[in-house]
């Protein structure tokens, strides 16, 4: 079963200024992860949060940061960020 995906507020807003730009279907490219590649994300150093796993990883022309819960096999998406081309 694939971890559920969820937006915080920012993440959202950032996927709403996303979509005008045409940046390649941004929900499929989130979607488009299997099960395990949630787990191989980098640990994140730009955002410090106590106590939570917080991860990064580049799909395609975007940065996902993201909070990694195991035990619920939920993916809490914190920053979706579009790579300078």
């Amino acid at each position: 079963m694939p971890f559920r995906i969820e937006y915080s507020d920012q993440a959202f807003a950032d996927f709403k200024a996303l979509r005008p730009q045409n940046i390649p279907p941004t929900r499929k490219l989130i979607g488009s992860f299997p099960h395990d590649r949630w787990l191989m994300g980098g640990l994140s150093s730009d955002y410090s949060l106590p106590d939570l796993d917080v991860r990064e990883m580049r799909n395609g022309p975007i940065t996902l940061v993201y909070e990694l819960d195991h035990a619920n096999e939920v993916v809490r998406l914190l920053r979706i960020l579009a790579v300078a081309v």
